[in-house]
């Protein structure tokens, strides 16, 4: 299941530079203007599109526009942060 694969650690990561985190959670609302503003397809979506016949909605499109954003992918979040 794509959820639990995206959810999982790859390898163990050390973080030996700064690195800047966000005073504020990313809501569902953000994440989606930033799918239509940059025309990004999110990894779930276009996963599901390489399966003929099967089209699927990603997971965090299903929740309030003012809730924490859940169930992206670690490649949605880079290209949200690098937007």
């Amino acid at each position: 299941d794509f959820v639990e694969r995206s959810s999982q650690p790859r390898h163990p990561v050390r973080l030996t530079q700064p690195y800047y985190m966000g005073a504020q959670e990313v809501t569902v609302g953000h994440f989606q203007w930033f799918t239509k503003e940059s025309r990004y397809t999110p990894t779930a979506e276009r996963e599901s599109k390489e399966k003929p016949g099967e089209k699927k909605e990603a997971i965090w499109r299903k929740f309030n526009q003012d809730q924490s954003v859940m169930y992206i992918s670690w490649e949605d979040a880079r290209e949200f942060c690098l937007w």
